[in-house]
């Protein structure tokens, strides 16, 4: 009577199923996560991590950069992962493109089996790719081959995986929650684990350093088409300034996307090597992915990101002249 549609659950193809139920029989598996790990990364990783450790595989983690100091508490302290032994097997998850796994990674992208993913940008450069883009994450993903394929989970995989649902979905806020990711986090919780202090640590604790970084977003947020658009770029000066490393810029995003009246926000952060990292979050139907693109980035048409050399000056004037443009053509 009010217009509502059922919700359908989200299957899997055979294909994805099969290529997971493959990727589980294997031994001596690395799992590799993407540069500037967030909590979905690692979140997922550690989770397939646990379910393949269970079933008596020899697994190990990778990443090219050091996990965030306030992501520290869901690896249990471990600040870097490298590779244990010599895989034969390598898998990527939450990791849309042969330059998101980094410096250390990248050259290897082609020797890659299988990619478990949520990005439509995948470049699909594994062997064996599972994305689904309708998926809120990569841990929302990792949850429906689990559960679709029968695979036994239990308590902390269950916490690490709603870990990275949280996370990708700003908690549970983000346009990318759908009825089913409520539903899989609701089977999540019902293992028992506490819900309200990984959300705490995961969105609400921070060290006064990382604060004070915050004073001086706010402080150095410009504005572009009318408010529409608000843009900071953090640089190696403002790091220094607080004692902050590259690692510890991580939430600033949320910081930028939060101007009344903004609806496009652009979070660049200048890294000790010079490459600029971009962040681009929308909240109306203007597609990021697209500005992303055009520097070899991606993501999804509300959340994306991309890397640029030059100066700051430099990367923001690009930046702004790409989202200018594709703006104004749809705006016609």
């Amino acid at each position: 009577r009010g217009g509502r549609r059922a919700m359908t659950e989200t299957r899997l193809p055979e294909s994805d199923l099969a290529a997971f139920r493959e990727l589980i029989s294997k031994d001596r598996i690395c799992i590799y996560m993407h540069r500037s790990p967030d909590g979905d990364t690692i979140g997922s990783a550690l989770a397939l991590e646990r379910v393949l450790k269970n079933a008596g595989k020899r697994v190990c983690l990778a990443c090219s950069d050091i996990v965030p100091r306030r992501l520290r508490f869901v690896t249990d302290g471990i600040i870097a992962f490298e590779p244990a032994f010599e895989p034969a097997v390598k898998v990527s998850i939450d990791v849309a493109s042969e330059k998101l796994l980094g410096t250390k990674y990248e050259n290897e992208a082609h020797d890659f089996d299988y990619c478990i993913d949520h990005h439509y940008t995948n470049t699909h450069y594994a062997k064996k790719t599972v994305v689904c883009p309708d998926a809120s994450s990569a841990g929302e993903v990792l949850f429906m081959l689990l559960e679709q394929t029968g695979t036994t989970i239990d308590a902390k995989t269950a916490e690490y995986l709603y870990t990275a649902i949280s996370f990708d979905t700003g908690c549970f806020k983000f346009s990318n929650v759908r009825p089913q990711t409520h539903l899989a986090a609701a089977k999540l919780i019902s293992f028992g684990f506490d819900t309200a202090d990984i959300n705490r640590q995961l969105f609400d604790v921070a060290p006064m350093k990382q604060l004070l970084l915050e004073k001086t977003v706010i402080d150095n947020i410009r504005t572009y088409l009318d408010g529409k658009v608000s843009l900071c770029c953090i640089t190696q000066d403002m790091l220094k300034g607080l004692g902050l490393e590259d690692s510890e810029t991580d939430g600033m995003t949320n910081v930028v996307r939060r101007l009344e009246g903004s609806v496009v926000s652009v979070t660049m952060r200048q890294l000790s090597d010079g490459t600029i990292r971009v962040s681009l979050r929308s909240e109306c139907d203007f597609n990021v992915a697209d500005v992303a693109a055009c520097f070899g980035g991606g993501g999804h048409v509300r959340a994306a990101g991309c890397s640029l050399d030059g100066e700051p000056a430099e990367a923001i004037e690009r930046i702004v002249s790409v989202i200018s443009e594709k703006w104004n053509k749809t705006e016609k």
